[in-house]
């Protein structure tokens, strides 16, 4: 129930609550810009605190929408203080570690700081027929039309938003895909200028790898080309 609108000469963004709160907690925030930032703090009184949860590794924009030579979220620069966890929940080794040495490029994080107390295993697959349950993921909805034309399936429409993938066969894009999580986990292959853009360390591709990766709790399938140049 708020809304806010951004002031283009003074950049200063309004509420129309008419109070204000001690807490305001943020999930997601690493997508969070400075205009967003502004209007949650104006939700905040003075003396009031703002928990910010996010993954930097999975932010959507670029130097945080603009933020040139930015590394975190501007929530997370804005603070005066920040905790990073120091454990993940999902993904064990091996996946742990190659979504540590994908991140890296643009984003230092070490693979202990996201690395699950189990195995999460990365293995191949030819993406020839579809598997019976669990998350493909596609690096564009293009990409996973065509997986829908190749293996011949009923369904017109693909996956917008996924919550749950456990019990039966979801196909989505990757972006479509943040938040989710399946014990399997199938990334289509990925076109030659995809992978062009990840040989290249384009920041936003390999924000999407690391997100594909991220999803799975117990096996990650790629295409062999992809894993061949993961390692």
């Amino acid at each position: 129930h708020t809304r806010y609108w951004r002031d283009w000469s003074s950049d200063v963004c309004s509420s129309d609550l008419d109070e204000q709160f001690d807490l305001l907690v943020i999930d997601e925030s690493q997508d969070m810009g400075w205009v967003e930032l502004r209007c949650a703090m104006a939700m905040v009184r003075d003396g009031g605190e703002v928990w910010a949860f996010g993954d930097p590794g999975q932010a959507i924009f670029s130097g945080s929408k603009g933020v040139k030579g930015s590394a975190l979220p501007p929530v997370w620069q804005a603070a005066d203080e920040h905790n990073i966890l120091d454990k993940g929940y999902r993904v064990g080794d091996p996946v742990a570690s190659v979504a540590a040495k994908v991140l890296r490029s643009w984003y230092d994080r070490p693979a202990r700081m996201f690395k699950a107390d189990h195995t999460t295993e990365l293995l191949v697959w030819d993406a020839a027929t579809p598997p019976k349950a669990g998350l493909v993921m596609g690096y564009s909805r293009n990409n996973v039309a065509k997986a829908f034309t190749r293996w011949g399936l009923r369904q017109t429409g693909i996956v917008p938003k996924v919550a749950e993938a456990d019990r039966e066969l979801v196909l989505s894009t990757g972006h479509s895909a943040k938040g989710a999580e399946a014990n399997d986990v199938y990334l289509l292959p990925w076109s030659r200028v995809a992978m062009e853009r990840f040989e290249q360390r384009d920041p936003a591709t390999l924000r999407l790898l690391y997100v594909m990766l991220t999803r799975a709790r117990k096996r990650v399938y790629v295409p062999r080309t992809l894993k061949a140049r993961l390692f």
